[in-house]
């Protein structure tokens, strides 16, 4: 019985005898080189290895996980997600990192959260996630280290007592930044430095 490798074959089951045929000794062999991807030319081989494009056979049908079943990780360079509801599409950057925090913590009106400056990891932006017990205003002072260390102070937003405010600036690595409100609060700051790919 010839084998003969047949491109881009999504399964083996060709290769199972027909009822009658003879097995020859060269069969098993030419099962393993197939299974060990030795002229295989599958999307992905036998050890999970992907060799060429996934590409789905049908559009906007096929699953990559499912709720129950889902990927732990997922590495990429870049990565394009576009909503049937959004034009734009969505870009999903990697690289994230906690640079600072202060939980539930007293502040003084008109006084910087942090005892001293953050400092930016990544180029790209810094989203900030305040909440105030008091209607307030927050303000960023952001240092520019490609600008020979030009430092900005500026209104970044207003925040209703209790509810939580999401707010993105755009940095470069080895920035700083601080913070101040208006007035005294028990306040929740967190900065994650999200980096671009």
């Amino acid at each position: 019985m010839k084998l003969e490798v047949r491109k881009k074959m999504p399964h083996l089951d060709y290769l199972k005898p027909q009822l009658g045929e003879p097995i020859m000794p060269d069969w098993g062999s030419q099962i393993v080189d197939l299974i060990e991807n030795i002229g295989w030319e599958g999307a992905v081989d036998y050890y999970g290895y992907v060799r060429s494009d996934l590409i789905p056979a049908v559009d906007v049908a096929l699953n990559l996980g499912i709720p129950t079943n889902r990927f732990k990780e997922v590495h990429s360079k870049n990565a394009y997600f576009k909503s049937l509801f959004v034009e734009d599409p969505i870009f999903i950057q990697s690289r994230v990192s906690l640079i600072g925090g202060q939980v539930n913590t007293s502040t003084t009106a008109n006084s910087k959260i942090f005892p001293s400056d953050l400092q930016v990891i990544y180029d790209g932006k810094v989203r900030l996630q305040v909440k105030s017990d008091v209607d307030n205003y927050i303000y960023i002072y952001h240092t520019h280290s490609q600008l020979s260390n030009v430092s900005d102070f500026a209104l970044l937003d207003s925040i209703l007592a209790n509810k939580l405010t999401e707010k993105e600036i755009t940095v470069l690595a080895n920035d700083y930044l601080n913070a101040m409100v208006s007035n005294n609060a028990n306040l929740t700051l967190i900065l994650y430095n999200i980096g671009n790919l």
